[in-house]
């Protein structure tokens, strides 16, 4: 008798957990029903069950305010929110979200804060126009291969613990002052920021860097290997202490008129090489 009470119990107790509900915002909950996880009419709830298994979210164009009830998105890959006009929007935490490789996030004006620390597997991250952003941490996001950021308020950035990082791209950050990167990266955007310097120091392969600022310097970058540098602003570049210097690419710097370059170096300039001579001068 006390095994049957005992197994009708943890049966009742199954039933309750799987009914699971929580409250979720009523545009996230309209989006849910357009996309056939939730059914009409909209009730504010959301059964739990019905999203765990959800791996692709896309608000674009759904006013939400509050993103209550992302955590239980066990299975999201995918996330996009492009052109919310809520009025206020609360911080979006994906910090529950174990197995999210890939956000785009772009013109949610009244967007101020996001959290991705504790979203593991994240490799892509989007944050493009339109957003409010004053801070972004991806110290922890170890996976994080593609950084784009346009048009926040952000004012520092740490990247030196990104070491799978290939392409990072920054434009129209006006109040980015800090920039830290160690890791060479495959790819390298900076476009109007406070930035007057980039630190290589702990670089050796810069590929494909574009620095849309005529004043930007290349500081203390005596490891570095190869350097590709196009469509730039730059007016000069000094390299006379990269004594590892082995290439260097220089394409359509229409600004550039200055270039000092170790000994014995190579520039290549479109398809055209150019010897320099023993001062570093272009022969």
């Amino acid at each position: 008798m006390k095994r049957k009470l005992l197994t009708l119990l943890t049966c009742f107790i199954t039933l309750i957990v799987g009914a699971q509900t929580i409250t979720i915002d009523p545009e996230f909950e309209r989006y849910l029903i357009v996309e056939n996880i939730d059914t009409a009419p909209a009730d504010g709830e959301i059964a739990i069950a019905a999203i765990q298994t959800v791996v692709e979210v896309d608000l674009s164009n759904y006013n939400v305010s509050n993103f209550g009830g992302l955590q239980e998105f066990r299975d999201l890959q995918r996330f996009s929110m492009i052109s919310n006009n809520a009025a206020n929007i609360d911080q979006i935490d994906f910090s529950q979200n174990k197995n999210l490789t890939r956000i785009n996030i772009s013109s949610s004006d009244n967007l101020v804060d996001i959290n991705v620390n504790g979203a593991d597997a994240l490799e892509n991250l989007q944050i493009f126009r339109g957003n409010n952003l004053s801070n972004l941490d991806v110290t922890n996001n170890l996976n994080l291969n593609y950084l784009a950021v346009y048009t926040n308020s952000i004012t520092a950035l740490d990247l030196s613990s990104n070491n799978l990082l290939k392409d990072l791209v920054i434009r129209d950050l006006p109040l980015l002052s800090n920039l830290t990167i160690t890791k060479d990266l495959e790819g390298l955007i900076l476009d109007n920021t406070a930035l007057l310097a980039l630190d290589l120091t702990d670089m050796t392969f810069l590929g494909n860097s574009s620095f849309l600022s005529p004043n930007f310097q290349i500081e203390n970058n005596t490891n570095l290997q190869f350097l590709e540098l196009s469509e730039s602003q730059v007016q000069s570049v000094n390299l006379s202490s990269n004594l590892d210097l082995r290439s260097i690419i220089l394409d359509f710097n229409s600004q550039l008129n200055s270039v000092i370059l170790p000994s014995e170096a190579i520039m290549v300039c479109g398809p055209t090489i150019i010897f320099l001579t023993s001062s570093g001068e272009i022969a």
